[in-house]
């Protein structure tokens, strides 16, 4: 595909009805691409439009071809479900059904074996996944033999964020290079969008990469902004910033974690508060660490934590589960529908006497019938990404080592 042989006339027009006369709009150059080429990579930091964009793409598509079948996945649950949520803020036009990636491919009871592959193609014609960056390069691979020949791909996500945990960083390695464009798209691109920049270095996917660069959501200026810019720089030195948006401490105080969650305390403490509403509360801050285990690290703050909770007489020492409990399924549940990532709260039913765990779509599931899960005051900074919070405090390993090195770069403090 391409533009030429497209009707300029009615693509010009369609653009301008979704993202206006601006010039020099990336978000309308990445419609552009998506609009007429099978594969098109949609990337930028948090805030740039990478959602919103799909959404108009999704629209023009559809209006050019309303029997137009597409899919929408997402790595995670958490992320499937984050994509849902935005998708349905921004159009009501559109089915904000999105699946994780696993569930499209129609993941059989064994966990390793998949109904849809290259004898049984997905039955779609366009494809859009979000957090690319966190796809492996084998779940990658099982996916693209798994489209039919025709089908449009769109890829976001960010990739100066964290690759999987798996082998490959394939959002990365897609993106490597330039933003810039081939002389021959920028020639037939500058009527309908305005110039194009071109390319030092053109290589075989340089007309189907187009970044975001501008942020809605913080400005160069703004702390967290600065922050991103110096850590994407490589700067060794993050300082505080003037506004106390961003803090830096040598240090941190185990027995004062949980005065980062005040509102959800106050309701644990008043009791009788809706799951829903004790959900939101703590869902608004997070401790995000380098890794699971060591000192600091998620078991250690999670075990530090549930101390204080028992110091306060909202959990009882030889319970596993208790009220107000944040829960993190870590194993997918097909028969539940519960995912990896997928967060909910404990809380007690009187009626019933017993706890249930109460997730944001407002299911509720009894807590012994849940598959593998953890306590989730602290999580990794790999199980978070993909999610947004109101205040994330960070806490890093202290001691230098080998491996501490390796979990310690810039794409997990950039995510």
């Amino acid at each position: 595909r391409g533009i030429e042989g497209v009707d300029k006339k009615a693509l010009r027009t369609g653009l301008e009805r979704e993202f206006g006369a601006v010039e020099h709009d990336r978000q309308k150059l990445a419609a552009l691409l998506a609009l007429t080429r099978q594969l098109c990579i949609i990337t930028g930091g948090p805030g740039t439009g990478k959602t919103s964009t799909v959404v108009r793409i999704l629209r023009l598509l559809l209006a050019a071809q309303p029997t137009l079948r597409f899919q929408l996945a997402a790595p995670t649950g958490k992320a499937a479900m984050r994509l849902s949520q935005s998708i349905a803020g921004l159009s009501r036009d559109i089915d904000p059904e999105v699946h994780t990636i696993h569930r499209l491919l129609g993941m059989r009871q064994d966990g390793r074996s998949f109904k849809h592959g290259p004898d049984m193609p997905i039955p779609t014609d366009l494809l859009v996944v979000d957090e690319a960056s966190m796809i492996d390069l084998p779940m990658m691979h099982r996916l693209l033999l798994a489209l039919p020949n025709t089908t449009r791909l769109i890829l976001l996500g960010d990739p100066n964020q964290l690759p999987s945990v798996d082998t490959g960083n394939v959002l990365a390695d897609l993106c490597f290079g330039d933003s810039g464009f081939s002389r021959d798209f920028a020639r037939q691109a500058e009527n309908l969008v305005d110039e194009v920049p071109i390319s030092a270095k053109p290589s075989k996917l340089t007309d189907a990469v187009c970044e975001l660069n501008r942020s809605y959501r913080f400005t160069d200026s703004s702390s967290i902004g600065v922050l991103a810019k110096a850590i994407e720089k490589g700067e060794t030195s993050l300082a505080a910033s003037d506004d106390g948006t961003v803090t830096v401490s040598d240090s941190y105080d185990p027995g004062r974690l949980l005065e980062y969650w005040q509102d959800y305390l106050a309701l644990l403490q008043s009791g009788g508060a809706e799951a829903s509403h004790l959900l939101q509360m703590f869902e608004r801050t997070r401790i995000l660490c380098s890794r699971r285990g060591g000192t600091p690290g998620v078991k250690t703050i999670n075990g530090s934590i549930e101390s204080a909770l028992e110091d306060m007489s909202l959990k009882a020492p030889d319970e596993d589960f208790y009220p107000g409990r944040p829960i993190l399924v870590t194993r997918n549940d097909y028969n539940l529908g519960l995912f990896n990532g997928d967060i909910g709260i404990c809380i007690f039913t009187e009626a019933e006497g017993q706890y249930l765990v109460y997730f944001p779509d407002g299911r509720k599931f009894l807590a012994s019938r849940l598959p593998a899960h953890e306590t989730c005051f602290a999580m990794t900074v790999h199980k978070a990404q993909g999610s947004e919070f109101e205040d994330v405090v960070l806490i890093l390993a202290e001691e230098a080592s080998p491996r501490v090195d390796r979990l310690m770069n810039r794409e997990l403090l950039y995510t």
